[in-house]
């Protein structure tokens, strides 16, 4: 958007004094400002109009903004005039010629004395060109704001301004010199902004670098835009993703999920980044969720919730469980069956935790057998035939899909010892009743009297035996670990008497 006034002011004149107490001044020796408006060839230029304007005080970019104040508007008949008896200020002198569409500007100077005199030569000049960009940034726009139109840029201590338009785009011509451009939004959310030693130079177009504003920290973040929720069917997961805000006092987000039909469901997530995985492996398949996100600064400041994102929890979670059983590396025939195990088995400090039967099955000659569908967590797996037996423990089913295994049966051994309660008694006669298991097996037994156990029939492998002596709350239970091999016994003694 191009804007050529008929007349341009520009740069500034700088003329400070200080007050003489409260004695009466006398004019005359108050400053003056005298001028001659030449041409390029140094001749006097006749009628000439000469504008004298009163800056904003200060030296920062809301001085910048600000309009100058219209002292004088006069037409110069034979190229010279003299602005005498000046309050203590700054000021700014230009002259144009509207025939020839010249236009001249007065030289920056500071003045320490009442009694110094300005003496200025304006020289008319074709107009340069000044163009430009400058926008609201990535965020989000505040309402009502459709793009980035209506973003002030003026010449700082001049009446020349104009306003982007919707694109950010700004174009205006000024006199020759080295200028300082203040750019501001009106709406208040976004920090004004100065560029400096912006050169112009007659008859000639500069191009200013393309600018941002700044979020403001003093008001809320803006909401951020463009949130996705996509589901993950093999991860289990609601997978989210936004625009990131731009605020330089930017915290965090926050990312809220909305069941409508479970306020149970409902979360608050604190997210530092753009993206989140929201895991809904616990939440029943096809219930529909809604998502919002918000930005919070660093002092609490909140963005409204932004635009929902609504998706579906994912399914079915569905798993297969396929598998081979040999024997002597040849498939055999063999008694499959599944069973649940817990998350963490036979933990030191926790009751022994019992595997659940699933589902079994027969497979043929082939050795082939297939368990599903399932759902996902850790199982164990057991295969008995004619020459011995193999066990699997902590299957990790979890992604969509099939899960392949082999078992190769092998001769079975033993595992027997004693347990005992140690010096305690009562209520019991001896060490009978304490149970011995194997964690994340269906393996297990209790002692008799005389404390002793034995678990027969054990595939090889490495275990960790768990031990809990009753009566409850009066012994912790403990753990040994130790491995079965093929076709022998394994004895141990093990004293759990810890007291709790």
């Amino acid at each position: 958007m191009r804007q050529t006034p008929s007349f341009l002011i520009l740069s500034s004149l700088l003329l400070s004094c200080d007050f003489l107490g409260t004695e009466k001044i006398d004019e005359s020796l108050l400053p003056a400002i005298s001028i001659r408006v030449i041409d390029v060839q140094g001749n006097p230029v006749s009628g000439a109009r000469v504008k004298l304007f009163r800056l904003p005080p200060g030296d920062d970019v809301n001085a910048d903004l600000s309009s100058p104040v219209l002292v004088a508007d006069t037409i110069v008949p034979d190229g010279s005039f003299r602005f005498t008896s000046l309050a203590p200020a700054v000021y700014a002198v230009a002259a144009a010629d509207s025939i020839f569409g010249t236009v001249a500007l007065s030289s920056r100077i500071g003045t320490s004395d009442l009694r110094e005199t300005a003496d200025l030569s304006l020289i008319l000049k074709a107009p340069g060109h000044v163009s430009g960009t400058v926008t609201r940034g990535p965020n989000s726009l505040p309402s009502g704001i459709t793009g980035n139109e209506k973003i002030l840029v003026r010449l700082a201590g001049t009446e020349i301004f104009v306003f982007t338009d919707t694109a950010g785009r700004c174009s205006l011509d000024a006199p020759e010199g080295v200028y300082r451009l203040a750019f501001a939004a009106g709406d208040g959310h976004y920090l004004p902004r100065t560029s400096d030693s912006i050169l112009v130079v007659s008859g000639r177009t500069t191009n200013v670098p393309p600018m941002d504003l700044e979020w403001s920290p003093f008001v809320d973040p803006p909401v951020p835009a463009g949130l996705i929720a996509a589901p993950d069917s093999d991860a289990f997961v609601i997978r989210l993703g936004w625009r990131p805000v731009k605020v330089s006092n930017f915290a965090h987000y926050e990312l809220t999920r909305s069941d409508t039909l479970n306020a149970g469901n409902n979360r608050t997530f604190a997210v530092s980044d753009t993206v989140f995985s929201d895991s809904v492996l616990a939440l029943p398949e096809g219930r529909a969720l809604r998502y919002q996100v918000r930005a919070v600064n660093s002092v609490g400041g909140q963005s409204p919730l932004g635009a929902a994102a609504a998706t579906a929890v994912p399914g079915p979670f569905v798993w297969t469980l396929d598998g081979l059983v040999l024997d002597l590396g040849a498939p055999t025939a063999a008694f499959v069956r599944l069973l649940a195990a817990p998350a963490a088995p036979g933990s030191p400090d926790s009751f022994p935790l019992s595997v659940l039967p699933t589902d079994s099955l027969n497979c043929g000659g082939d050795g082939r057998f297939q368990f599903g569908p399932l759902n996902g967590g850790p199982y164990t797996v057991e295969a008995m035939g004619f020459n011995g037996k193999a066990l699997r423990l902590g299957l990790g089913i979890h992604r969509r899909g099939v899960v392949a295994e082999t078992l190769s049966l092998q001769a079975t051994g033993e595992l027997h010892g004693t347990a005992s309660r140690g010096s305690v008694v009562a209520p019991y006669v001896g060490d009978e009743d304490i149970q011995v298991s194997l964690a994340g097996t269906p393996y297990a037994t209790t002692t008799l009297q005389n404390g002793g156990f034995s678990l027969p029939d054990i595939p090889p492998g490495t275990y960790k035996v768990v031990f809990y002596a009753p009566p409850e709350g009066m012994f912790l239970p403990d753990t040994l670990s130790v491995s079965v091999s093929p076709g022998s016994g394994n004895g141990l003694t093990r004293i759990t008497a810890r007291r709790k």
